[in-house]
C-alpha cells in the first residue's frame, strides 16, 4: 500500500479524492508505526521536502509538517 503512495507523493503530492487527501492520510499516522512504515515515510520527506510550501493552503502546510516530524522520530 505505501509503495504506491510513494509514487504518488513523488508524481503529485496533492493526490487524492480531494486537494491533499493523500498528504492527510498520511499525517494521520502516530509515531507507533512500525520501523518499516517510519523509513517509508522518510522516503516520502524527501519529496515533501522539495515543495514550494508558498502555494499550499495552511492545512496543506500543515499535514507536510507533521509527516516531515513523524519521519524525524
Amino acid at each position: 500500500m505505501f509503495y504506491q503512495e510513494l509514487n504518488f507523493f513523488k508524481e503529485d503530492p496533492l493526490a487524492g479524492d480531494y486537494d491533499g487527501q493523500l498528504l492527510h492520510d498520511v499525517s494521520m499516522l502516530s509515531e507507533e508505526q512500525p520501523t518499516s512504515v517510519i523509513t517509508i515515510l522518510k522516503r516520502i520527506s524527501t519529496y515533501l521536502s522539495q515543495l514550494d510550501k508558498s502555494k499550499l493552503d495552511s492545512n496543506l502546510v500543515e499535514y507536510v509538517e507533521k509527516i516531515l516530524v513523524l519521519a524525524r522520530n
